[in-house]
């Protein structure tokens, strides 16, 4: 929003502000032992969370009931646990 006041404006402006995240813990890797690492974990988790929920919402009318269950097993087989969830997703698509 920032840039959008001072009149940055378009693709250029986007690319370089992704180079310049990108490339800031390189050039200043100091910089990075400033900010507590719950908080980079907790912005990376509600970006992922939010990106999830926006095509979730954006995809459901498209999306048939079939490929709902194929993300369903993909996001059990992946989920932190002691593993019963994969080999219960496994167990059902071999037979």
């Amino acid at each position: 929003m920032l840039i959008r006041r001072i009149g940055g404006h378009g693709p250029a402006t986007a690319i370089g502000i992704a180079l310049g995240t990108g490339l800031l813990p390189f050039l200043l890797p100091g910089l990075l032992e400033l900010v507590p690492r719950w908080l980079l974990g907790a912005l990376l988790l509600f970006v992922g969370i939010n990106n999830i929920q926006r095509w979730a919402l954006s995809s459901r009318a498209q999306t048939t009931l079939v490929e709902w269950g194929q993300v369903l097993t993909v996001a059990a087989a992946v989920a932190p646990g002691d593993g019963a969830a994969w080999r219960l997703v496994s167990h059902l698509s071999l037979n």
